[in-house]
């Protein structure tokens, strides 16, 4: 089993989210200058890089990594609580903001879909998807 495979199954364990993998990469820890990483792969629990947002933060905008944020695709009741704060980015330019493949795959989004993003205001949820009213 290679390396990202291995990663995957690690990430199915942690989340509870089984789906069919379509990326073949996995993005560079030290990140860009337009999609900055996450620094220490230490510095991000398993279950939070499965569900997690990425946004240009400015450094006085940052939340503390872990806030919890929900990603809800508009018009649904399809929403998910992510992890903010681990990774500024995306690469794209045109976005303010990104998701891993888990949170399309449950949303029914691709990467260039529309989400509405916002600071969940309980944050105790649990990570992952939800339904919303």
């Amino acid at each position: 089993m290679g390396e990202l495979a291995e990663h995957y199954a690690l990430s199915q364990a942690a989340t509870g989210l089984v789906m069919s993998r379509s990326q073949d990469w996995a993005p560079l820890e030290g990140g860009s200058f337009y999609g900055a990483g996450i620094g220490s792969p230490t510095l991000l629990p398993t279950v939070e890089e499965g569900w997690y947002v990425n946004m240009y933060w400015t450094a006085e905008s940052r939340p503390p990594r872990g806030t919890k944020m929900i990603a809800r695709l508009p018009g649904t009741a399809r929403a998910v609580v992510v992890a903010a704060g681990h990774e500024t980015g995306p690469g794209n330019l045109t976005r303010i903001g990104g998701t891993p493949e888990e949170i399309h795959f449950y949303l029914g989004t691709t990467h260039l879909s529309e989400m509405t993003l916002g600071i969940a205001t309980d944050q105790s949820l649990p990570f992952g998807p939800r339904r919303c009213e």
